[in-house]
């Protein structure tokens, strides 16, 4: 029983890691779009998805943004320090599901 509650504990955190991880790479290609000039980004649909994601992901990245300075020549490279820690975060805890699935 316990076995059981923590490997759905692990496949929750895993699919949480994902999502967030599909949210961070749609909001770093709208940002590119953005810094490119290219004319989609600029789409007020876009827009919004963009300040939409902003919303969601700004509290992460600012405290990233708070511990490492991320600014180099002006680009600002939180999003991807943020990618390495999901990645991180993500082959934890599924090391973490495989030793409670072993025993």
């Amino acid at each position: 029983m316990l076995v059981a509650t923590l490997v759905t504990i692990a496949e929750a955190l895993q699919f949480a890691i994902r999502v967030l991880n599909l949210i961070l790479l749609v909001y770093i290609v709208i940002g590119w779009l953005r810094v490119f000039n290219v004319g989609l980004a600029f789409n007020p649909v876009v827009g919004q998805i963009y300040v939409g994601l902003h919303s969601v992901l700004d509290p992460i990245l600012s405290l990233i943004r708070r511990v490492i300075p991320t600014r180099y020549g002006g680009i600002d490279i939180s999003p991807i320090v943020l990618l390495g820690g999901l990645w991180l975060l993500q082959t934890f805890v599924r090391t973490w599901a495989r030793q409670i699935m072993l025993g």
